[in-house]
């Protein structure tokens, strides 16, 4: 992986750019203005929850439409019915699948192909569920078909699928601490190390959670975006119109017209 310089946070015209987050509304609180910014970068926005939403899996297409960018969404449970452990392998499992489906042109239906649990069916696990109920009914319920074996080897031949030029995802920190984001740092991390995603340069967003204020806000970083007032306004647009998050909410006053990214070697 090639280091690049502070000043060199600059995406050109063709360049492959993947960004990786927990849910939508996360690609344009972290980073929208850096998508808004290189339009003519080949962006792919892959969100892991909130497929089978009916609001807000709607909203995230007509978001990367805007955004000019390809949009995947799956279906990981968003519940915290997970464990930030257990939801690991349900995260690699569905950039497995992507990656997969990717490589071999496949179509990845708006739900990422994959089922998941809903509020009604985890009612029905009768409320705290023992880890051992709570496999098994995940088991029956999550019926995910990997790629096959023999198909498996060939993408592994050939170098882990898709590369990128740029691979941006959550900070260790999950930004909040939000046990999603925190999975799908690792997880995302994880697949770099072993070259199953294979990229030139990995970033993640560096943000850190005022409590007293209940915001984020930019950490000093080694590489930031300052948006334009056209931009920042773009930004403000998505989440306020298209996602439909009122003034007074958390995730549009964590809104900035900084962005902040810290690259991992």
């Amino acid at each position: 992986m090639s280091r690049i310089g502070a000043s060199d946070l600059n995406l050109k015209n063709g360049e492959r750019a993947l960004v990786v987050v927990a849910h939508p509304d996360d690609e344009t609180i972290w980073m929208g203005g850096t998508i808004l910014k290189f339009p003519r970068a080949k962006w792919t926005i892959f969100s892991l929850c909130r497929g089978d939403d009916r609001d807000r899996a709607p909203k995230f297409k007509r978001v990367c439409r805007f955004l000019s960018a390809k949009g995947v969404i799956s279906d990981l449970e968003d519940e915290e019915v997970l464990s930030l452990k257990e939801s690991l392998p349900e995260i690699r499992l569905r950039l497995r699948n992507f990656l997969f489906a990717s490589q071999n042109r496949g179509s990845i239906r708006s739900s990422g192909g994959l089922s998941t649990t809903s509020r009604r069916d985890e009612s029905r696990l009768g409320g705290t569920p023992s880890s051992s109920r709570l496999r098994e009914f995940l088991r029956d319920k999550q019926k995910i078909s990997p790629p096959p074996i023999t198909s498996l080897h060939k993408f592994n031949e050939r170098g882990g699928g898709m590369e990128f030029d740029y691979v941006f995802t959550h900070g260790y920190n999950g930004e909040y601490g939000h046990p999603r984001h925190k999975g799908v740092h690792r997880a995302v991390a994880e697949m770099i190390r072993a070259g199953e995603i294979r990229t030139k340069h990995f970033f993640n967003f560096s943000y850190e959670f005022l409590e007293r204020k209940n915001v984020c806000r930019p950490k000093k970083a080694e590489f930031f975006l300052e948006l334009s007032p056209t931009v920042f306004k773009k930004k403000q647009k998505i989440i306020n119109e298209f996602y439909g998050f009122r003034k007074s909410t958390f995730e549009y006053r964590t809104l900035s017209n900084v962005e902040s990214f810290k690259l991992i070697k």
